[in-house]
């Protein structure tokens, strides 16, 4: 078990996200693509998301998952489901890290890192108006009702 563990550290590793860019809507899958520099003998990674501008109420948060890596695997994927909220809020992000072994993530020494931005399904109010309406007079009708001429 000690030799695989070591060639586990042997490996370097990167990860990418498909929502770094481009954020995810709510309810949707983030996924997170870890690749490893070479081949040859199995391997294991743990993975773990933290929270940035969005906590784990709007996320499926990952705590220590172990990852493997089959003899000639290269690539692996994560998938993290985002929650759908009734909040009216901006974009946030959480962070997802990738550690060599199961000792670095319990240290909190990762070895790559992404995020992922959850784009908010409701809009938010538009509170940047560029004009005000302004009442420019005032008319009375012969039915004695009152109309309001608006200038913008």
């Amino acid at each position: 078990m000690a030799a695989a563990s070591a060639a586990a550290a042997d490996y370097n590793y990167t990860v990418t996200s498909d929502a770094e860019g481009e954020a995810v809507s709510e309810g949707s899958l983030a996924t997170f693509t870890i690749t490893r520099d070479g081949s040859g003998s199995t391997s294991s990674v743990y993975v773990s998301t933290s929270d940035g501008s969005a906590t784990d109420s709007d996320y499926q948060a990952l705590s220590m998952t172990e990852v493997k890596f089959s003899d000639y695997e290269t690539i692996k994927t994560v998938d993290v489901l985002t929650y759908t909220d009734s909040e009216a809020e901006d974009d946030e992000y959480f962070w997802f890290d990738v550690y060599k072994t199961y000792q670095d993530a319990v240290d909190g020494s990762y070895a790559a890192y992404s995020f992922a931005n959850i784009a908010n399904k409701i809009p938010t109010a538009n509170t940047n108006f560029l004009e005000k309406p302004t009442i420019k007079g005032l008319k009375a009708s012969e039915s004695g009702q009152t109309n309001y001429i608006q200038d913008y």
